[in-house]
């Protein structure tokens, strides 16, 4: 950046052609001010006296405000199109947060109305049941000695030992990455699992199907699955928590169906398996998407008042500031 030279007061200033190119002539608050610091600075030490120095010091200080402020002022012009990008970014992200909050609510009426179907008395309940017995008869035609294996795998990640060690170990993760919220959001998610599935279960009170044979021994009611309302609202929690450490939606938008695929292939195993109905792990699927969609929409909004914390200063205002300084020099 080329050196403004503007001559001593009362006499015209003086610009250099590299100070003409360059950003601090362009505002126009370092045109209206006059310093003679370059004429002071050619001046020895020992020709100038103590009030000559003192004012030469004063003037190469205001010189330094205001190229800072001409800087300040073209870096914001210049960042016009950044802001206006994150303020329709922000616009779109707010209505997502929005449909996030609808699709949870559309969720949860779902899981009601399955609960209320199942335990109708009248034909509704006779007709879902049927069709729990059609579809176990059929996925039990399907086994076979190595999908056993895999079934009894995939359903191992949607245990509550699991599950609870996942929680702990990306919790430990997060707040060494200092990211508290999240570890937050993960912790509570985990423990409301635990807490809606056991609620539930005594609530309904259904007992574990008999229409197959159960390929492993487990204990318990029936209804919703516990796997797969605990790995859907923990795993997908976990997905949108890690998404904000991802820079590029297309990478987002893989982790969450990744683990989306993840939350249903657990829930199939436990079909495959025999110790649940198909409306058990699509009732624990419904309750647990939608508590993760809660917890998203929470965190975001958590995101958003930690961000608009700290604004930044208007350059108007650094102008301001050093024209009022500048009334204090002599």
């Amino acid at each position: 950046m080329g050196m403004l030279s503007v001559a001593r007061p009362g006499a015209p200033a003086a610009v250099s052609g590299a100070a003409q190119a360059g950003p601090l002539v362009a505002c126009p608050e370092a045109r209206s001010w006059e310093c003679g610091y370059e004429a002071e600075g050619r001046r020895s030490s020992g020709s100038r006296s103590r009030d000559e120095r003192k004012r030469c010091s004063e003037t190469q200080h205001m010189h330094g405000l205001l190229r800072s402020t001409c800087e300040g002022a073209l870096s914001d012009r210049a960042l016009l199109p950044v802001r206006r990008e994150r303020a329709w970014l922000s616009f779109a992200l707010r209505w997502v947060s929005w449909a996030a909050v609808g699709v949870a609510l559309i969720l949860v009426a779902g899981f009601v109305e399955l609960s209320q179907e199942l335990f109708d008395p009248e034909e509704k309940a006779s007709r879902l049941l049927s069709t729990d017995a059609t579809v176990l008869r059929a996925v039990a035609h399907l086994r076979r000695p190595w999908l056993n294996g895999v079934a009894m795998d995939l359903t191992a990640l949607g245990s509550p030992v699991l599950v609870a060690l996942f929680t702990v170990a990306l919790g430990a993760l997060l707040l060494v990455k200092a990211d508290r919220r999240g570890a937050t959001i993960l912790v509570a998610t985990s423990f409301a699992s635990a807490l809606l599935t056991s609620a539930t279960k005594v609530l309904f009170e259904r007992p574990r199907p008999e229409v197959v044979t159960r390929l492993v021994e487990v204990v318990g009611l029936s209804y919703p699955s516990g796997h797969s309302l605990a790995s859907a609202a923990v795993y997908l929690t976990a997905a949108f928590v890690l998404a904000r450490h991802v820079s590029t939606l297309p990478e987002r938008a893989l982790g969450v169906a990744f683990t989306a695929g993840i939350v249903l292939f657990i829930g199939a195993s436990r079909v495959y398996l025999g110790v649940h109905y198909p409306s058990d792990v699509f009732g624990g699927i419904l309750l647990g998407t939608a508590w993760a969609l809660l917890m998203a929409t929470v965190l975001r909004r958590l995101d958003r008042r930690r961000s608009v914390v700290r604004t930044a200063r208007p350059p108007s205002t650094r102008v301001a500031s050093v024209t009022e300084h500048s009334k204090v020099l002599p």
